[in-house]
């Protein structure tokens, strides 16, 4: 009888490894955070070579940002949004990887348009992260 319990007892704290809301929002919101800090020591571009080479710095730290959030296991009730959010997140590093490509071009059409394109995206994301509670995940 006290073998049953304990087995039991274990099997219930195992879990599905999901996170809780308030867990993912506070895992999420911290990887932001570093990230965000990262990207503020950066300086701000002011030539289209600075571009790219922002972008460049940009895209390996966003990069990794985006494992760390993509490894966290939302609960069931965020999981579709989560991972909505998290297809916005690449739709924005492929902007990044298309401002990097025009910088390097020095085609400033194509890099207008890219910034731009990354601006919207990155709206769009802000405002999927705002849902879920992810308010430093939702600054610019």
């Amino acid at each position: 009888m006290i073998v049953s319990t304990v087995a039991i007892v274990l099997l219930a704290g195992c879990g599905d490894g999901r996170l809780s809301h308030d867990s993912l929002v506070g895992k999420a919101n911290a990887i932001c955070g570093d990230y965000h800090a990262r990207i503020a020591r950066l300086p701000l571009p002011r030539t289209v070579t600075a571009y790219e080479a922002y972008a460049r710095r940009t895209l390996t730290l966003y990069h990794r940002a985006l494992v760390e959030l993509a490894a966290l296991r939302p609960p069931s009730a965020d999981e579709d949004a989560y991972r909505a959010w998290l297809l916005r997140g690449r739709t924005i590093q492929r902007d990044v990887v298309r401002i990097v490509v025009a910088a390097r071009g020095r085609q400033l059409p194509r890099l207008k348009a890219a910034l731009v394109r990354a601006r919207r995206d990155d709206a769009a994301a802000a405002r999927r992260a705002r849902l879920l509670g992810l308010d430093v995940c939702a600054r610019a």
